[in-house]
C-alpha cells in the first residue's frame, strides 16, 4: 500500500542467508505456508513499493535457496473470462504432481498493445517457481495445453523450452511479425529461440 501518496524509495539493506536447497522438499513447503498465512492472515499493513512489489530483493542470494543448479519458472497469462477455470485447473495438476511449487506470484495486467509479441493481455499472469529438474519440462509441456485451450500465452521472455507446435497455437501475432521481418529483410538475423520457435 500506499501511505498519503508517499513514493519515496527507502533504503533497502539486504542480507544475505544461508540456506541448504536439501530442505527445499513438500514438508518444508507447506510448513513455510502455514506460518506465513497465519502471520499475514489478519495484519494490514503499509509497505514501500519496493517491498511490496519485490519482497524477495531483501535477500541479496535468494535464488541460492534453490543449489547450483537453479530453478524453473513458468509464466504465462490468461483473459480474465477464462481466469478462474484456468488457474483453478493449473494448480490443481500442480499440487497433484510430483513436482513441488515454491514460489507463486498472481498478478492482474492491465489491456494489451499492439505489439505483434506482447506477452502483457487484459487478464491474469501467474509464475510458478520449481527447482531444477529435468523431467519437468514434459509437465511444463502439459501445462502448455491447458493454456492454449483457455486462449493465454506464455511469457517468452523468460521461455527456453516451449515446443514451436505449443507456441503457434497460442495467442500470439506470429504472421505479422514474420511479415515485418521479411519486409525488413532481417530474416538472417536470430536467436536460439527464434528459431526454435520458427519466427
Amino acid at each position: 500500500h500506499c501511505k498519503n501518496g508517499d513514493l519515496t524509495r527507502k533504503k533497502n539493506n539486504k542480507k544475505k542467508i544461508y540456506f541448504l536447497s536439501f530442505f527445499l522438499n513438500r514438508i518444508s513447503n507447506k510448513l513455510f505456508n502455514y506460518f506465513y498465512y497465519l502471520f499475514h492472515k489478519s495484519s494490514i499493513r503499509y509497505l514501500d513499493y519496493e517491498k511490496f512489489f519485490y519482497p524477495l530483493d531483501s535477500i541479496s542470494n535468494w535464488n541460492e535457496f534453490y543449489g547450483r543448479e537453479g530453478f524453473f519458472q513458468y509464466q504465462f497469462v490468461v483473459p480474465k473470462k477464462f481466469a478462474n477455470k484456468c488457474l483453478n485447473e493449473v494448480l490443481k495438476k500442480v499440487s497433484t504432481s510430483k513436482f513441488v511449487c515454491f514460489l507463486a506470484t498472481l498478478k492482474m495486467l492491465g489491456k494489451k498493445n499492439n505489439n505483434y509479441l506482447s506477452f502483457a493481455k487484459d487478464g491474469f499472469t501467474l509464475a510458478l517457481d520449481f527447482k531444477y529438474n529435468k523431467k519437468i519440462l514434459k509437465f511444463f509441456d502439459y501445462l502448455d495445453q491447458i493454456i492454449i485451450k483457455y486462449n493465454g500465452r506464455i511469457y517468452l521472455t523468460k521461455d527456453a523450452r516451449l515446443k514451436r507446435e505449443q507456441f503457434y497455437n497460442m495467442d500470439y501475432d506470429i504472421k505479422s511479425f514474420k511479415k515485418i521481418r521479411k519486409k525488413l529483410r532481417c530474416s538472417k538475423i536470430n536467436s536460439f529461440q527464434s528459431k526454435r520457435l520458427g519466427i
